[in-house]
């Protein structure tokens, strides 16, 4: 969206319905599969497609495309390749995958995404520990916020502001907007509820999708009955939901990549002027705890969690002046307006 705004003529092939145009951006239907290997089966399918289109510059996104990269690359074609994530680790944790096969299949993803680097005529990663691991002609492209007049508008005139109005704050809130999974501490947060709302009212507002057999166990869960779960809504509506709760969460355990990510909600809940509750990542810290913005604790420690939510809510001057910090710290210095320049400079370099 931003390089269609600054005059680029920007295609996005994805899965869709149909072709149509949105922010400026056309976007190309590409089937939907409901398994893996159909989608991977596709792929000399949508190389063909690709290289009919004859577009100046390919931007490809995660190991998926790796394929398509190197099929591009073989006719001279220029390509920015953004690794998006450590998926060297993260493949270890996809329990979809054989317990046996997911070692090998890491380091089949590292060394292809090494082969991409030295291939690439631009190559994006967004934590600084990929930086080290590739090589000097890496982006480092911060996973930050957005940040417009625009995005503000549709916050403010969501459905969700609207019924805020009406109905009032009547319980404390907590508030977790992304994927939602064992690993991003779902239980641990559903266990320390049921532990908070035994001293005070204490709701939960859930956003984001859900697989079924976890959201089963979510909802017999004895916290479930202090959870808003919303599933999976447009930005501006779970942008909304933040703003209008008191506490962000993002409690994620110490496995993968995640200690090194950089991850997004931490700053939009910021950006939404409310402090979170956040795992004690190093990373995490060193970006953050000047600022005083929020409260990290250590991974699946209930007792951390409890005494957090419990601060906060006894604490309102304090959690509103985090609010306050968490806003500034976002609009100032980390955002997407002051990201794009560097990302801009990489789609750039793909060009000479």
């Amino acid at each position: 969206v931003s390089l269609a705004a600054d005059s680029f003529n920007v295609k996005l092939y994805s899965r869709a319905k149909c072709d149509f145009v949105k922010d400026g951006v056309q976007i190309i239907a590409t089937p939907r599969f409901k398994g893996r290997i159909k989608r991977f089966l596709y792929l000399p399918v949508l190389l063909v497609k690709l290289i009919l289109d004859k577009s100046d510059v390919y931007l490809l996104h995660n190991p998926d495309t790796l394929l398509l990269l190197f099929g591009l690359k073989l006719i001279g074609r220029n390509v920015v390749y953004d690794t998006h994530e450590d998926f060297s680790k993260r493949i270890l944790m996809r329990k979809w995958l054989p317990g046996i096969l997911r070692p090998t299949l890491a380091k089949l993803i590292e060394y292809s995404e090494r082969a991409a680097y030295l291939v690439s005529d631009a190559f994006i990663v967004t934590q600084s520990t990929l930086v080290e691991k590739y090589g000097s002609k890496s982006f480092l492209i911060e996973n930050t916020p957005i940040v417009s007049d625009e995005l503000n508008k549709k916050i403010e005139n969501s459905y969700v502001t609207k019924i805020n109005h009406i109905e009032g704050k009547a319980n404390f809130k907590l508030v977790y907007v992304g994927g939602i999974s064992i690993d991003r501490g779902i239980i641990d947060i559903f266990d320390g509820l049921t532990i908070v709302n035994q001293y005070f009212r204490c709701e939960l507002i859930l956003v984001g999708p859900t697989p079924k057999e976890l959201l089963k166990k979510m909802q017999g869960h004895c916290a479930w009955k202090y959870v808003s779960y919303k599933g999976v809504l447009p930005q501006h509506d779970a942008f909304s939901w933040m703003k209008n709760s008191d506490v962000g969460l993002i409690w994620l355990k110490n496995v993968g990549d995640y200690s090194e990510t950089s991850p997004n909600k931490l700053f939009e809940y910021g950006a939404m002027g409310i402090p979170f509750i956040a795992t004690n990542f190093k990373l995490w810290k060193s970006k953050l705890s000047e600022y005083e913005c929020g409260v990290f604790i250590e991974p699946e420690s209930q007792e951390d969690f409890v005494n957090s939510v419990k601060y906060l809510y006894h604490n309102k001057s304090k959690r509103i002046q985090m609010g306050i910090n968490g806003k500034s710290f976002v609009h100032d210095k980390y955002n997407w307006t002051n990201e794009y320049i560097k990302f801009k400079v990489a789609i750039n370099r793909a060009l000479v």
